[in-house]
Protein backbone atom coordinates (compact mmCIF):
# COMPACT_ATOMS: atom_id res chain seq x y z
CA UNK A 1 0.00 0.00 0.00
CA UNK A 2 2.78 2.42 0.83
CA UNK A 3 4.81 1.34 -2.42
CA UNK A 4 1.68 2.57 -4.43
CA UNK A 5 0.90 5.80 -2.43
CA UNK A 6 4.52 6.56 -3.31
CA UNK A 7 4.19 5.21 -6.76
CA UNK A 8 0.92 7.70 -7.04
CA UNK A 9 2.73 10.60 -5.35
CA UNK A 10 5.22 10.52 -8.11
CA UNK A 11 3.46 10.70 -11.06
CA UNK A 12 1.20 13.05 -9.57
CA UNK A 13 3.96 15.12 -8.46
CA UNK A 14 3.33 18.18 -11.07
CA UNK A 15 -0.59 18.26 -9.76
CA UNK A 16 0.86 18.24 -5.90
CA UNK A 17 0.21 21.28 -4.19
CA UNK A 18 1.63 22.02 -0.46
CA UNK A 19 -0.72 24.45 1.09
CA UNK A 20 0.85 25.84 4.15
CA UNK A 21 -1.60 27.90 6.87
CA UNK A 22 -2.96 26.99 9.50
CA UNK A 23 -5.44 24.13 9.51
CA UNK A 24 -7.95 25.86 10.63
CA UNK A 25 -7.67 28.83 9.05
CA UNK A 26 -7.53 26.20 5.85
CA UNK A 27 -10.41 24.04 6.63
CA UNK A 28 -12.70 27.06 7.34
CA UNK A 29 -11.70 28.58 3.60
CA UNK A 30 -11.14 25.56 1.65
CA UNK A 31 -13.82 24.28 -1.34
CA UNK A 32 -12.34 21.56 -2.97
CA UNK A 33 -12.16 17.82 -2.35
CA UNK A 34 -9.14 15.94 -2.38
CA UNK A 35 -7.89 12.22 -3.15
CA UNK A 36 -5.29 13.09 -0.65
CA UNK A 37 -4.93 14.48 2.53
CA UNK A 38 -1.83 14.09 4.62
CA UNK A 39 -1.94 15.68 7.77
CA UNK A 40 1.32 17.28 9.82
CA UNK A 41 0.23 19.89 11.44
CA UNK A 42 -0.31 20.80 15.52
CA UNK A 43 0.60 17.50 17.43
CA UNK A 44 -1.85 18.68 20.65
CA UNK A 45 -4.42 15.66 20.37
CA UNK A 46 -7.80 17.82 20.77
CA UNK A 47 -6.37 19.77 16.93
CA UNK A 48 -5.32 16.37 15.78
CA UNK A 49 -8.65 14.82 16.43
CA UNK A 50 -10.06 18.65 15.17
CA UNK A 51 -7.73 18.25 11.66
CA UNK A 52 -8.52 14.38 11.02
CA UNK A 53 -12.59 14.94 11.52
CA UNK A 54 -12.16 18.36 9.25
CA UNK A 55 -10.53 16.28 6.28
CA UNK A 56 -12.70 13.54 6.30
CA UNK A 57 -15.64 16.16 5.13
CA UNK A 58 -13.35 16.82 2.07
CA UNK A 59 -11.64 13.60 1.48
CA UNK A 60 -13.37 11.78 -1.71
CA UNK A 61 -14.29 9.13 -1.91
CA UNK A 62 -11.78 5.82 -1.74
CA UNK A 63 -8.98 8.92 -0.79
CA UNK A 64 -6.69 8.41 1.82
CA UNK A 65 -5.98 10.31 4.75
CA UNK A 66 -2.14 10.03 5.89
CA UNK A 67 -1.18 11.03 9.53
CA UNK A 68 2.06 11.90 10.25
CA UNK A 69 3.90 11.51 14.00
CA UNK A 70 1.28 8.73 15.14
CA UNK A 71 4.02 7.49 17.41
CA UNK A 72 4.96 11.10 18.53
CA UNK A 73 4.97 11.42 22.29
CA UNK A 74 5.67 14.29 23.87
CA UNK A 75 3.03 15.47 26.28
CA UNK A 76 2.45 13.83 29.46
CA UNK A 77 -0.81 13.09 29.56
CA UNK A 78 -1.97 10.48 26.89
CA UNK A 79 -4.47 12.21 25.39
CA UNK A 80 -2.73 14.79 24.77
CA UNK A 81 -0.32 13.05 22.39
CA UNK A 82 -1.63 12.48 18.52
CA UNK A 83 -1.95 8.68 18.53
CA UNK A 84 -4.81 9.46 21.72
CA UNK A 85 -6.34 11.50 19.39
CA UNK A 86 -6.12 9.58 15.97
CA UNK A 87 -7.54 5.94 17.75
CA UNK A 88 -10.31 8.04 18.88
CA UNK A 89 -11.28 9.33 15.46
CA UNK A 90 -10.68 5.96 13.56
CA UNK A 91 -12.49 3.95 16.29
CA UNK A 92 -16.36 4.38 15.21
CA UNK A 93 -14.68 2.67 11.84
CA UNK A 94 -12.80 -0.31 13.17
CA UNK A 95 -14.77 -3.06 11.13
CA UNK A 96 -12.26 -4.48 8.99
CA UNK A 97 -8.58 -5.37 8.17
CA UNK A 98 -5.80 -3.62 9.48
CA UNK A 99 -2.59 -4.52 8.45
CA UNK A 100 1.00 -3.83 10.60
CA UNK A 101 4.30 -2.47 10.02
CA UNK A 102 7.58 -2.00 12.43
CA UNK A 103 7.34 1.82 11.08
CA UNK A 104 4.35 1.92 10.10
CA UNK A 105 0.11 1.18 10.28
CA UNK A 106 -2.01 0.55 7.11
CA UNK A 107 -5.41 -0.21 7.00
CA UNK A 108 -8.40 0.29 4.91
CA UNK A 109 -11.82 0.95 7.89
CA UNK A 110 -15.58 0.75 7.60
CA UNK A 111 -17.72 2.99 9.14
CA UNK A 112 -21.44 2.04 10.66
CA UNK A 113 -22.58 4.05 8.09
CA UNK A 114 -20.87 2.49 5.16
CA UNK A 115 -18.28 5.37 4.65
CA UNK A 116 -14.80 4.10 4.21
CA UNK A 117 -12.08 4.82 5.13
CA UNK A 118 -8.32 4.49 3.74
CA UNK A 119 -5.41 5.60 5.96
CA UNK A 120 -1.62 5.45 6.76
CA UNK A 121 -0.40 6.35 9.71
CA UNK A 122 3.48 7.41 10.28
Amino acid sequence: MLKKILILILKMKKKIKKIKSTSDEFFNSNKKTFDVIYIDGDHYGSQVYKDCTNALKILKKNGYLICDDYFWNFYTKNEDNPCFAINIFLDPYYSTKQYHRSFATFGFLSHPSSRHLRFLLI
